[in-house]
């Protein structure tokens, strides 16, 4: 990555001209094309991706059907991979690129050698990382929220619903005839 445009990434927020320098020395820029595979699901990679250029789709599979879905859609400037650079466990989602670009990409050993070598800047990006992961928490605890309330609406609705029914087969039986409303 050497344009400004490139290092505009949220992750390198706060970076000086330096902390970029070592970002550049730790890291590697990966070209890709279009459908190809930028980490798979289930993979141990412990590698941290920041998108460039182009984009990617975040791919999961349904748990009914187990055919593989777009979660969303990362473009230039997203990354993906924070929580394996940081734990080693494997990756939950598959990453597919949508059109050819490039991404900046940093393993664990270049993490450790940032840390050594220029730990300032390791700071400045655990701390990005760090508010970029919690952000993206609060935004899934904000998505479950709605997919409860709106199981509770579905199932209140479908609870007057059969309500009804019953007090409507009730009266038919017990009384012979429709009730009227």
């Amino acid at each position: 990555m050497a344009t400004q445009d490139e290092w505009s990434a949220p992750v390198f927020r706060g970076m000086t001209p330096e902390d970029l320098v070592h970002l550049g020395q730790v890291g590697r820029t990966l070209p890709f094309v279009a459908g190809e595979t930028l980490c798979a699901g289930r993979a141990r990679t412990g590698i941290l991706f920041v998108l460039a250029r182009g984009s990617a789709s975040v791919m999961l599979p349904d748990p009914e059907t187990g055919e593989e879905k777009p979660l969303v859609l990362l473009k230039a400037g997203d990354s993906f991979g924070e929580t394996s650079l940081l734990d080693g466990l494997p990756r939950q989602a598959r990453i597919v690129a949508k059109g050819s670009g490039t991404c900046w990409t940093l393993d664990r050993a270049g993490l450790d050698r940032l840390k050594r070598e220029a730990p300032g800047t390791a700071a400045v990006l655990l701390a990005n990382l760090a508010e970029a992961m919690a952000n993206r928490l609060c935004r899934a605890a904000d998505q479950i929220t709605r997919i409860q309330d709106r199981k509770r609406e579905v199932s209140e609705d479908q609870q007057r619903r059969v309500g009804e029914q019953v007090t409507r087969s009730l009266w038919s039986r017990w009384f012979g005839g429709k009730r009227d409303a």
